[in-house]
């Protein structure tokens, strides 16, 4: 369902969940995952789409061996962690020999010693 709202195939995602949930009904008597459900919800309320579409096209572009480095960025509560989290562990359920890097930083300006991003302060 993912990669299929990846894509923009939102009608084909909603189809494919309702054909889902009738199969494992069906032939096991039970319903979908929590997780299956949450991102159809996602998907439904067209919260899923572009920004998982460009990392999607990083990712094909990475593994076709022109390397990325991608930053994602906006205002906190926005969910850019959650998205990267869960960007990568599927993209890891895709590619087993995939290594994923996360970093994060802040706005708050620190002291230049105290930095691990920053070079160590030049003594004379």
């Amino acid at each position: 369902m993912g990669l299929y709202a990846q894509a923009g195939h939102r009608t084909v995602v909603l189809r494919q969940y309702r054909v889902c949930m009738r199969v494992l009904e069906e032939e096991l008597g039970a319903g979908p995952s929590e997780e299956t459900t949450v991102l159809y919800q996602r998907i439904r309320a067209g919260k899923v789409g572009r920004a998982e579409a460009q990392l999607g096209r990083s990712l094909d572009a990475a593994l076709a061996g022109e390397g990325q480095v991608v930053f994602v960025t906006g205002g906190a509560g926005r969910g850019k962690t959650a998205l990267m989290e869960e960007f990568a562990r599927r993209a890891q359920d895709a590619h087993p020999d995939l290594l994923v890097a996360i970093g994060n930083c802040n706005a708050y300006p620190l002291p230049q010693s105290a930095s691990p991003c920053l070079p160590p302060p030049l003594r004379l």
